[in-house]
């Protein structure tokens, strides 16, 4: 479970958004100083689930789930080089059938199973979004805002 703290930007009855600090992907990177996305402490903005009762404002201690953080890795990173070297195989070996080269076949089938994983990814992120499994979840507030 991976656990990290966040301030929380809106709260209502359903829905709670949270705006988490950008620790591990800024700590060891020498290009901080003059980086646009080191600018400012908290970045990424996300909707979690709110059990604890945080108000807009508090800090807060938020939870992943490790097979939730595996599933969109797996998804991000493994799907689209899977695809892309799918269709270039695919490409490679219809060239013949459809009068073209063998390498530009291979790079249309790539890149066009490339933006087919890209439209599944996405399909595949709306419903993830949706599952209360899958999101963060504020397991402790921090510091409350009066």
């Amino acid at each position: 479970m991976a656990i990290t703290e966040a301030f929380v930007t809106y709260a209502d009855d359903n829905i709670t958004l949270i705006r988490t600090k950008r620790e591990t992907a800024c700590e060891g990177c020498a290009e901080q100083a003059t980086c646009s996305e080191g600018r400012c402490d908290y970045q990424l903005d996300t909707k979690v689930l709110n059990n604890v009762g945080a108000k807009k404002g508090d800090e807060v201690l938020i939870s992943y789930s490790t097979k939730s953080i595996l599933k969109i890795t797996f998804l991000v990173y493994v799907v689209p080089i899977v695809f892309l070297i799918l269709g270039a195989v695919i490409g490679d070996n219809l060239a013949e059938k459809l009068m073209m080269s063998k390498s530009f076949s291979a790079l249309v089938f790539a890149f066009g199973f490339l933006a087919i994983s890209i439209a599944i990814i996405k399909i595949y992120n709306n419903k993830l979004e949706k599952k209360k499994e899958c999101m963060a979840t504020i397991i402790k507030v921090i510091k409350k805002v009066l």
